[in-house]
């Protein structure tokens, strides 16, 4: 049975999101994540492991918000916060790749691993700008395939 109130747990580290949400995502009616892509996409995964996983509010704070823009969601986090509280919701599709959940996007190829090497303090400096520094490091080591 949900638990009525709020908990606001805080995510440590990589994978901690994953490890709350399943922990602890089944015992409310609602969870709502803060934070960038990555970190909605570590809750829905610990959320997917659950019987009957709650609906979640989405109020983005990372250093690009792909995500949110793409659903035009506020960017104001009061805003954002009200919209969760005021709006009827929306189903979304969610993949299944290599065992991992993933809402927006999944990556193979040239410049993936860009994405994911891009550091926190660069995407936060210069948002979208860090993942082309991090793609242009990558040009020496692409390859063509027949």
């Amino acid at each position: 049975m949900p638990r009525k109130g709020i908990d606001v747990p805080r995510s440590a580290g990589p994978g901690d999101a994953t490890r709350i949400a399943r922990e602890e995502g089944g015992q409310f009616d609602l969870v709502v994540c803060y934070g960038g892509d990555g970190t909605l996409n570590q809750v829905t995964n610990g959320l997917l492991q659950l019987d009957s996983p709650p609906p979640v509010g989405y109020i983005a704070g990372g250093s690009t918000n792909d995500f949110a823009a793409s659903l035009q969601l506020p960017s104001d986090p009061a805003e954002a916060a009200q919209a969760i509280v005021e709006s009827p919701g929306r189903y979304l599709d969610v993949g299944l790749f290599n065992g991992h959940h993933f809402m927006y996007v999944a990556s193979f190829g040239a410049f993936t691993k860009a994405s994911y090497s891009a550091p926190q303090d660069l995407k936060n400096d210069l948002g979208h700008l860090a993942y082309i520094i991090e793609g242009i490091k990558d040009l020496s080591s692409l390859r063509s395939y027949r």
